[in-house]
């Protein structure tokens, strides 16, 4: 009997999903074995509770819409403000080494071809 009863609740998912699924022997089981019965009603209950979850839809609460669109329009913001300055210093950073450069080679080349004399860059 055990082994029968094994067998039988293996197929209790089934038999709740469709009750033409079962044979004659194993509806015959269920109407004498008390535990397979309850194995059943316990299914029966389960698949009720979950039509019924299916049915329910969740609802938000109201203000939550408002602060998930507050929260990306913040973080929109603090995205292009590190964006705007994330690329302005690169421009500047390459800008001021260029000139540096610009002056170090003029004045070397000034005075390398004037010898060691000074340069007078005003007048």
């Amino acid at each position: 009997m055990i082994k029968r009863c094994e067998y039988i609740r293996k197929l209790l998912p089934s038999l709740v999903d469709n009750p033409d699924f079962g044979e004659k022997r194993v509806s015959s089981h269920l109407q004498t074995c008390l535990t397979c019965q309850a194995e059943m009603v316990k299914y029966r209950k389960l698949l009720k509770l979950l039509t019924e979850l299916r049915k329910q839809v969740p609802s938000p609460p109201s203000e939550l819409l408002i602060e998930i669109l507050d929260g990306l329009e913040e973080a929109t913001k603090r995205s292009a403000l590190k964006s705007l300055l994330g690329r302005s210093r690169v421009p500047y950073l390459i800008g001021i080494t260029v000139a540096v450069a610009s002056v170090g080679t003029f004045l070397l080349v000034a005075t390398h071809s004037r010898g060691n004399r000074r340069i007078n860059l005003i007048g």
